[in-house]
């Protein structure tokens, strides 16, 4: 599924440069999420469910600790 993504986020990091490719939560950063007040995810169609849900979890507990 990788391939997948890269095709997908190519485009993207040409119309910003806050665009990152990540294969699974552990490659989030925190500091990629300083300054910004919306934050978004996009997969490929082959990406498991189970890697888009833990990446999805990962990004909602680096927003809570910016808050909290």
């Amino acid at each position: 599924w990788w391939r997948d993504s890269v095709r997908g986020w190519w485009p993207c990091s040409r119309h910003c440069e806050h665009v990152f490719l990540v294969q699974s939560a552990s490659d989030l950063r925190a500091e990629w999420f300083t300054g910004a007040r919306v934050a978004g995810l996009t997969a490929g169609t082959s990406t498991p469910d189970s890697v888009i849900d833990s990446v999805e979890a990962a990004m909602q507990t680096i927003a809570r600790r910016r808050v909290a």
